[in-house]
């Protein structure tokens, strides 16, 4: 048997008026608090765990035009997972559902690795280049992710690319979400794990579906998403649900 919210009308989710914490709501989307509150509705002998909504209109204003940058929508972003998603905006604005970054995982090195010295390992996050060259010596994937991250920051990144995996492998992760969000080995090195004789392919791309929405959105997703963003400027509303 299946299950659905069905919404008819006005979607209310806390009948009274803001509280003091998020300010008046006006047109201005002056208010930013969220709130978590229990969902009553029984389906399938399984409760909805809850819903995070926005108390008053929440102002987003992304940099540049609609879809040029995003960021994490208002109370959907405080859960782990969304199976219901209502949005009212009083603009134009683009949701990115299913938004993630680009991840590229390396394979099979076996750490720690000792270099020569002098060896080369090139990789490009959405067209910005990283050149870099290991000193000689015993390297643990720590280390070697510190290295990676110290060559990145000289090469203007605002973020740590690199990371160690829970199992052990280094990881490169772009700053960015959608299709678009690259990231690309441009001189392979296979002793730490980068290669595309190991991974099966020398780049990876982000993710993310983008929806163009003005006024009223509703959407229920199977299975769940994970992440949904915004771009644009306007003042929304949010309610996010999640069984």
């Amino acid at each position: 048997m299946s299950c659905s919210i069905t919404l008819t009308g006005q979607i209310v989710v806390n009948p009274n008026a803001c509280s003091t914490s998020c300010g008046a709501c006006s047109s201005s989307g002056s208010g930013v608090a969220t709130t978590m509150k229990p969902l009553t509705l029984q389906c399938s002998g399984s409760a909805w765990q809850g819903v995070s909504s926005t108390d008053c209109p929440v102002r987003i204003a992304t940099t540049g035009q609609v879809g040029a940058a995003y960021v994490d929508l208002p109370a959907a972003e405080s859960l782990d997972e969304i199976d219901l998603l209502y949005v009212n905006s009083d603009a134009q604005i683009s949701l990115r559902i299913g938004a993630d970054v680009a991840r590229l995982a390396a394979v099979g090195a076996s750490w720690p690795v000792t270099f020569a010295g002098g060896e080369a390992f090139d990789f490009s996050v959405d067209s910005a280049p990283v050149l870099m060259t290991f000193s000689a010596g015993s390297t643990t994937a720590q280390q070697a992710a510190n290295a990676i991250n110290a060559a990145a920051a000289s090469a203007g990144y605002s973020y740590l690319p690199c990371s160690v995996g829970s199992d052990g492998q280094l990881v490169l992760v772009s700053n960015t979400t959608g299709n678009s969000s690259l990231v690309v080995l441009d001189t392979e090195l296979a002793a730490i794990g980068f290669s595309t004789a190991s991974i099966g392919t020398d780049r990876a791309a982000g993710s993310g579906e983008d929806i163009s929405v003005y006024g009223a959105f509703y959407a229920q997703f199977t299975p769940a998403t994970t992440r949904v963003q915004v771009s644009g400027t306007a003042n929304i509303d949010v309610l996010a649900a999640k069984r």
